[in-house]
């Protein structure tokens, strides 16, 4: 009786083990967005050797896999056009169910608190319209948003903490007011659904989103911090990596949006190679190529240290002719003198919309017809006291408010002067005269760790900052 009531006991666990239901990762869930038109990677854990089978409302095809003996499996079904809700059917034996899933547009969006700052705005740091925006976010059904809870680690993560929820005030209100922004404007341009993935880290330097064999070119990175407890996560080289990025980079996305930068004024020297080096890991680890990364340009503040943010501003710049598929939305007209001393500016529907403005230009065939970048330094004629400028994007002209500003020039004794700019309207240049400068070398705009632009293409965004000098 004994021997069979161990029996008995063991075909009974053996079964329940077998058919224990599948365990998903917090990506794959209920209320999810998943990439039109593409085979998106679903994967997960079950009993190991166990088969999975993968259904879903929009097609008569089931997609199977199989466990592997750690009890990984992982495979790739195929979506259609924008739409649901649908259903997805997850089973091996017992079915999990995920509903309300739409198919549509996915983007990640990255970076440090000018990212994470959400709708609802920091202690005494709010953000413009939000009110309205939180308001009228039940009506936006079609965008779903995905919080990525803060975690770091030294080693890399499968899984990472969050979930998928629908577009209402209480989690509007504390979701990316950039992110949201973006999304908000894809969704009302293409009509189709959005998912908005945000994972971020207030105060992250670039190195933290970077793996170490990556890093490993660098000599300036301490690896030594990732052990030190009075190092505070965001400094520590890899960690953001390993738990906040690493875990996504199984889900299908169609790009990347980012705002950082800020972190690393202290060591720009080095910002263009690393950050480019960053977007090229995502690029690798996620398998899709060189999918679309549009970033922000840090927006003017009053820093400390002189031009330590132009010089950040002028790496992230140059990263657009280091790698394909990468855009920068300009930002130096969005913060009032007021606002100088406020690294956290209210403007993110601005900031939104613009990083949606090269989204819909070079991912959605809105390139014929919209402007997504301001215009951008090209050369300069000397002639006596005048210079004269070209510039890229400034084919139609340039807008102004008020008088211009931001422009300065030097001799070769490298002392910068304010300097007079009015638009040659005939010839869409610039005309600099200065009564200080009797032969001037060099010129600036907006280049200074704080300077307000206010001058335009047509479409209303704003000349790009630059130097033509590189002195130090």
């Amino acid at each position: 009786m004994r021997k069979t009531f161990l029996l008995l006991s063991l075909f009974v666990t053996t079964f329940f083990a077998a058919s224990a239901k599948v365990k998903l990762p917090a990506l794959v869930g209920s209320n999810m967005v998943l990439q039109q038109k593409a085979d998106v990677r679903v994967w997960g854990e079950a009993s190991p050797g166990a088969k999975v089978t993968i259904s879903a409302t929009w097609s008569k095809q089931k997609w199977n896999a199989a466990a592997d003996k750690n009890g990984s499996w992982s495979t790739f079904i195929k979506t259609p056009s924008a739409g649901g809700p649908y259903d997805i059917t997850v089973s091996d034996g017992q079915p999990t169910v995920l509903t309300n899933v739409l198919i549509g547009e996915v983007w990640v969006c990255s970076g440090q608190s000018n990212m994470d700052m959400p709708l609802n705005g920091y202690w005494n740091l709010p953000i413009k319209g939000s009110n309205d925006v939180i308001a009228n976010s039940v009506q936006n059904k079609a965008i779903r948003l995905f919080n990525v809870k803060h975690d770091f680690s030294a080693a890399p993560k499968p899984d990472c903490g969050g979930e998928w929820q629908e577009s209402k005030p209480n989690s509007v209100a504390w979701f990316s007011a950039t992110g949201y922004n973006f999304g908000l404007y894809l969704n009302k341009a293409l009509n189709v659904p959005v998912g908005l993935i945000s994972s971020c880290w207030g105060g992250s330097f670039v190195e933290a989103w970077m793996d170490k064999e990556t890093l490993s070119q660098y000599k300036d990175v301490d690896y030594t911090a990732i052990e030190k407890e009075s190092v505070k996560p965001e400094s520590k080289p890899t960690v953001l990596f390993n738990a906040m990025i690493n875990p996504l980079t199984s889900y299908t996305i169609k790009g990347v949006i980012w705002y950082q930068g800020e972190s690393n004024t202290f060591n720009n020297s080095t910002y263009k190679e690393k950050f480019s080096s960053m977007i090229s890991l995502w690029r690798k680890q996620w398998k899709q190529g060189d999918f679309p990364f549009f970033y922000v340009e840090i927006a003017p503040y009053n820093y400390g240290t002189p031009l330590e943010g132009a010089l950040i501003r002028e790496a992230q710049y140059k990263v657009m002719s280091m790698l394909p598929n990468v855009g920068m939305a300009s930002t130096n007209d969005l913060v009032p003198e007021y606002d100088k001393d406020n690294i956290h500016p209210n403007d993110k529907p601005s900031v939104g919309k613009r990083l949606a403005y090269w989204a819909l230009a070079k991912c959605y065939g809105y390139e014929d017809g919209l402007a997504y970048m301001g215009p951008s330094y090209k050369s300069m004629e000397v002639n006596g006291s005048k210079v004269t400028l070209t510039f890229n994007g400034a084919e139609h002209g340039f807008g102004v408010e008020g008088d211009i500003v931001g422009f300065e020039v030097a001799g070769n004794d490298r002392v910068f002067h304010s300097v007079k700019a009015s638009i040659l309207a005939t010839d869409r240049k610039i005309l600099l005269e200065s009564a200080e400068v009797s032969s001037p070398v060099a010129v600036r705009y907006c280049f200074k760790n704080y300077s307000h632009g206010n001058l335009y293409n047509l479409r209303g965004l704003p000349v790009i900052p630059f130097r033509t000098d590189d002195w130090k």
